[in-house]
């Protein structure tokens, strides 16, 4: 007797898990994560333009925002483990965080508007 693996054999004999395997235990949080890192890699480079063209100014502020919003991510995530929270959960919580992040800075440009240059009359 042959023994059963957690794969099905379909008509074109490509190997798939059986069940519900998009939204089941053992392939949610790596989609999660798949797209988390999706997310966060389209962030950094509107990051990454911001800090280029924001000026000197703005590319400071945004660093320390960087920063503080990571060590807040991380106090966050370490308290919810504790609290008994599933790394679903936990990359729910970075998921939103870098959704507010990609919102916040693909309006690059329309925060303030253009500085008015003051022509001199000769």
């Amino acid at each position: 007797m042959r023994k059963q693996s957690g794969l099905s054999r379909s008509r074109s004999k490509s190997l798939r898990p059986k069940g519900d395997w998009q939204h089941g235990t053992i392939l949610a949080p790596l989609d999660s994560m798949t797209r988390l890192a999706l997310e966060a890699s389209g962030v950094m480079g509107l990051r990454m333009t911001k800090l280029m063209l924001g000026g000197k100014r703005a590319a400071r502020r945004e660093a320390r925002l960087m920063v503080s919003e990571k060590i807040d991510a991380a106090a966050k995530a370490t308290a919810s483990l504790m609290g008994g929270a599933s790394a679903e959960q936990i990359i729910s919580q970075y998921r939103k965080r870098v959704a507010a992040n990609a919102r916040r800075l693909g309006k690059i440009g329309v925060s303030r508007p253009a500085k008015r240059i003051r022509r001199r009359r000769k």
